[in-house]
């Protein structure tokens, strides 16, 4: 049987945050987020539009399932976007990110986020499962 190679790396603050969406770009995927708030727009406020402008030229699609409606309903106004909210009650301070072979896990309760990414395929697809049954039972 062959060994998979599973790498994980930790990021911590805005750097760190700009790293992962950097590497979104790279893995060239559309990109799943469970529990997503929105707030990395409030928080990168000049890396964002450059990442949304590499991220449309690539026609790369953000699927989410959302921790509320109000912030869902502003981002389906992007290019791009598509995506369900969870039920009230369901919100909380961690975001995962699936993208190509990797997985973000992304805490927001800090000052400044920390971040684990996880790069390995049986790992990106296991949670590509997960966000499926979720996406497809709200």
């Amino acid at each position: 049987m062959k060994r998979e190679e599973i790498n994980a790396s930790i990021y911590k603050g805005k750097e760190g945050l700009k790293t992962i969406h950097s590497e979104m770009i790279r893995e060239g995927t559309d990109i799943l987020m469970i529990g997503a708030k929105g707030v990395i727009f409030d928080e990168l406020p000049f890396f964002m539009p450059h990442f949304e402008k590499e991220r449309l030229k690539k026609k790369l699609k953000f699927v989410g399932l959302w921790d509320n409606k109000e912030v869902k309903n502003k981002l389906l106004k992007q290019p791009l976007f598509e995506g369900k909210s969870f039920p009230l009650g369901f919100d909380s301070d961690t975001v995962v990110n699936i993208f190509g072979n990797k997985v973000a896990i992304v805490l927001w309760k800090e000052k400044y986020p920390t971040a684990f990414m996880i790069d390995n395929k049986d790992v990106a697809d296991s949670f590509r499962k997960w966000f499926k049954l979720i996406y497809e039972r709200i």
